[in-house]
C-alpha cells in the first residue's frame, strides 16, 4: 500500500521484503535511512537495504547494543562475525550513542544504540562484493577452526583446496575467520571469483 501527500510517500509494507524499487520517492532514489528499526530484524534490513538501494548514501538507526557491537565491530573481536564483513563490504561504521533502558517506558530488557553508517567509499563490483560475502559465511561456518578448516567445510571442498585458495589470496589458512580484515574477505573472494568462472 503507498500513498502520496505532496513531496511525502508511505510505504506500508513490511522492512524485511518490500522491494527496493517501491522506496523510490517522487523527488528521486533513497539517500538515507533513518529508523528505529525492530530488533529482531534490524540487522537483516540494514545490510539488505545497502545491498539493494545503490543510492543508499547513509544510515542512522537506533538497534540493539549488541547489534550495533557487530555492525562497528574490529577483526579479532569476539562481536566480529561473517555479518559485519558483509556490511563492511558496502558501510563503514561511523558515530554512535547508547541509549540506556531507563530512557523507554516500560523499559526494555536490553540496552540500545544509534549507530550511523555511511556508503564505503570502495567501489567494486557487485559480482566481487558477493563472491566475498559467501568467503566470509563460509569462514566463519565453523568459527573455532582455523581457516583452512573452516573455509573447506562452509564451502564444500577439500581443506586442501581450501588452502590453495588462502595460498592464492595471500592468507594464512592457520589463522581463524576473525582474524582476517575486510580487504583479505575481498582477496579471497576474487580468489573464488576466478575459480567459478
Amino acid at each position: 500500500l503507498e500513498t502520496q501527500s505532496g513531496s511525502l510517500s508511505v510505504v506500508h509494507a513490511d522492512a524485511v521484503s518490500v522491494p527496493a524499487d517501491l522506496l523510490v520517492t517522487p523527488s528521486g532514489a533513497v539517500r538515507a535511512l533513518v529508523a528505529n528499526l525492530p530488533y529482531s530484524v534490524a540487522a537483516t534490513v540494514v545490510l539488505r537495504f545497502f545491498e539493494e538501494i545503490p543510492t543508499l548514501e547513509r544510515a542512522v538507526v537506533m538497534v540493539q547494543a549488541e547489534v550495533a557491537d557487530r555492525m562497528a565491530a574490529d577483526p579479532g573481536s569476539k562481536s566480529y562475525g561473517a555479518y559485519t564483513v558483509k556490511l563492511a563490504l558496502r558501510a563503514t561504521a561511523g558515530a554512535r550513542f547508547t541509549v540506556p533502558r531507563s530512557c523507554f517506558l516500560p523499559p526494555p530488557r536490553v540496552d540500545s544504540a544509534v549507530i550511523r553508517l555511511d556508503r564505503a567509499e570502495r567501489r567494486l563490483p557487485e559480482e566481487l562484493l558477493t563472491s566475498a560475502a559467501r568467503a566470509a559465511d563460509a569462514a566463519f561456518t565453523q568459527r573455532r577452526k582455523t581457516l583452512r578448516n573452516s573455509l573447506a567445510a562452509g564451502l564444500g571442498v577439500a581443506v586442501s583446496e581450501a588452502s590453495a585458495m588462502l595460498e592464492e589470496a595471500g592468507i594464512d589458512g592457520s589463522l581463524r575467520a576473525e582474524n582476517l580484515e575486510v580487504e583479505q574477505y575481498i582477496e579471497l573472494g576474487r580468489v573464488l571469483q576466478s575459480r567459478s568462472s
